[in-house]
């Protein structure tokens, strides 16, 4: 993939403000039940990423929301009306599937203006639409090409065109950049996120990955095993875990007896190695490079477990066995026992 295309942060499309509600939703799989009574509220025109592990429920949830799925019990609400009964092509919610789910015998045009065409959209402003979309997320000029020719990088941007071109109230993405390299990975969350705050539709994407969840949501919810474990702000979120599930899952430490006061989430930056000499002591168990740092493992006297610490002294992979002096920084540091 050429590196010159982007996604434009102009506005795409101007579309009615949808707020999307979920209530007490079950939804059962081949006799599994695969969500557990979920609750949640998308907010108007904002981003809300769905953030948990693989098979905790979460493209179920968009399948659901898009009318894929019929759950068992439960309410999907848009705008206030229950849509739960109706069907998907009338629901107005755009849904770009995990694998992209690209038709191997149409060109870009004949993807991106397939749900177009099925609406009943005459051919001309099907090709208008299909090209500013195009456009938009830095594809301008590939229509005729076939999608078995296109990048990694360029696939992933026509199933976004393909979704975006019907201008839904909500759009669903589901694991949107999972199989992109890390470089091209972190290009494009900053190109989405450019382009989420320029649109008006509602955003809800699911995801694993932490980083891209935090990066892109302005509403986080945490799911796991078909539940909602907790929502709210990124930050506060992040700042502030629930659960050591919840804690665990940011990529948080979690000290389960923190100097003889219960359970706490060390977030980044509540210990940190000094030169000087320290109350504290640590003994250093391993030394791992990790790039642009190194963690090392301690074992402090006065904390039942051994706890991790990114340092960027190059010569910290030679600190096995030795003894440094450790602070911490009582303000990043969430107690879980309450």
């Amino acid at each position: 993939m050429s590196s010159s295309p982007s996604i434009s942060f102009e506005a795409v499309y101007v579309t009615d403000a949808v707020r999307l509600d979920v209530a007490d939703l079950v939804v059962s799989l081949g006799g599994t039940e695969v969500l557990r009574g979920v609750s949640l509220s998308a907010p108007a025109s904002r981003t809300t990423a769905v953030l948990g592990p693989s098979g905790g429920g979460k493209s179920t949830l968009l399948r659901a929301v898009a009318g894929l799925v019929s759950p068992d019990s439960g309410v999907v609400r848009l705008n206030g009306d229950d849509v739960t009964t109706v069907a998907a092509h009338r629901r107005g919610v755009g849904l770009a599937f995990q694998d992209l789910a690209l038709f191997p015998h149409r060109d870009v045009a004949g993807n991106v203006g397939f749900g177009l065409r099925m609406s009943g959209v005459e051919s001309a402003e099907t090709a208008r639409r299909t090209a500013e979309v195009l456009e938009r997320v830095g594809l301008s000029g590939v229509e005729t090409r076939r999608v078995d020719t296109l990048s990694g990088g360029e696939a992933q941007r026509v199933a976004l065109a393909r979704a975006l071109a019907p201008r839904p109230g909500v759009l669903c993405l589901d694991e949107p950049l999972a199989a992109l390299d890390r470089v091209l990975h972190d290009r494009l969350v900053a190109e989405l996120h450019g382009l989420f705050t320029t649109i008006a539709t509602t955003v809800v994407l699911v995801t694993h990955d932490q980083r891209e969840a935090l990066a892109l949501a302005d509403h986080l919810v945490v799911l796991g095993d078909g539940r909602i474990l907790q929502a709210g702000p990124p930050q506060m979120v992040w700042e502030r875990p629930a659960s050591e599930e919840v804690a665990r899952f940011l990529g948080h430490q979690v000290v389960n007896d923190w100097r003889g006061t219960g359970r706490v989430v060390l977030r980044p930056g509540a210990l940190r190695i000094v030169d000087h000499a320290a109350p504290l002591r640590g003994r250093v168990l391993d030394a791992v490079f990790a790039g642009e740092h190194t963690t090392l493992t301690l074992a402090i006297g006065e904390i039942a477990e051994p706890v991790e610490v990114d340092v960027v002294d190059p010569a910290a992979l030679g600190w096995r066995g030795q003894d440094v002096g450790v602070t911490i920084d009582d303000e990043r540091i969430w107690p879980l026992d309450r």
